[in-house]
């Protein structure tokens, strides 16, 4: 009989109590990057995966979401200073020119139904919280890009939303009107009262400026959201932007084009369905924000 002493086993180690925020926004980036010299689009898919940008862009889309009524009521409110009902009839046909046709009857009767009716003043109490609501989208944008870019945000709470609510007054006057000028232009030439050289002079600059304002959205948004000194790299953010850009417009087209011919969730769901369909938008939309982050941090490792 063997009697010689045989060791207890060491229990299992137990998880870091005192782990800080920093640990575990570090521990989420398990892969390491890919060397600089792998071409862009591998080093793109890979950190796309490793950052888990699908499911990161489900919570901006949702928060996007939630974030529509008020962000409706501050748009509409400005308009107090800009026109009154007409710009708001206008805005309004815009903003649902460039959404889905099954999501634009939920947001214009909406916007008829509650936002005419009830929209805060310009200068009210009512549209700065509005605006402080809405602005919630930005900040679940900061936080999943300053993971793209690999960073601990820092900022504290009253900061972070006063840039969230600044970032939303920016990039929805930009994001509004370069849609509006992509789709309405024709109706922009003739409220001015060109005549026909103006007219098709508008007709050839409509396009690049339309693009140059989403561009310029998107520009902004990887410039100040991520906590990270990005004043050296304006020239790459800006190749960056102008590319995401063409994916937001060739995706947007494809989501149309998918809804249009081959999507039947009206029919099948009812109202669910327009809701579902703003929701797949908004998801489209937050998942090609989020690739341009990870593009646009890429982009920087080699510049």
């Amino acid at each position: 009989m063997d009697t010689r002493h045989r060791s207890a086993p060491e229990p299992p180690q137990k998880p870091n109590p005192r782990a800080t925020a920093e640990d575990v926004q570090r521990g989420r980036r398990h892969q390491e990057p890919l060397p600089v010299t792998a071409p862009l689009w591998k080093r793109v898919i890979h950190e796309f995966m490793a950052d888990d940008i699908s499911n990161q862009a489900a919570k901006v889309a949702y928060y996007f979401f939630l974030s529509l009524p008020p962000s409706a009521m501050v748009m509409f409110g400005l308009t107090g200073f800009f026109g009154g009902q007409e710009t708001g009839d206008w805005m309004t046909q815009r903003l649902t020119t460039s959404l889905p046709a099954e999501a634009s009857d939920l947001v214009s009767g909406f916007v008829n139904d509650v936002v005419h009716r009830n929209a805060p003043g310009p200068l009210s109490i009512g549209l700065l919280l509005a605006l402080w609501a809405g602005s919630n989208v930005f900040t679940a944008l900061e936080d999943t890009l300053n993971e793209c870019y690999g960073v601990v945000a820092q900022r504290s709470w009253i900061r972070k939303k006063l840039v969230a609510v600044g970032m939303l007054a920016a990039c929805a006057l930009l994001f509004l009107g370069g849609s509006a000028v992509l789709v309405g232009g024709g109706g922009i030439a003739r409220s001015l009262g060109l005549g026909e050289a103006g007219r098709m002079a508008w007709a050839v600059a409509q396009v690049p400026l339309g693009f140059a304002l989403i561009t310029a959205t998107f520009w902004l948004i990887y410039y100040v959201l991520p906590l990270k000194d990005q004043s050296g790299c304006k020239k790459t953010l800006l190749k960056a932007s102008a590319l995401v850009a063409v994916i937001f417009v060739i995706a947007s087209l494809a989501f149309r084009l998918y809804v249009t011919n081959f999507g039947s969730y009206s029919a099948t769901y009812g109202l669910l369905g327009t809701v579902t369909v703003l929701l797949l938008w908004m998801y489209v939309t937050s998942l090609v924000v989020l690739l341009g982050g990870e593009i646009a941090s890429e982009m920087e490792r080699t510049s």
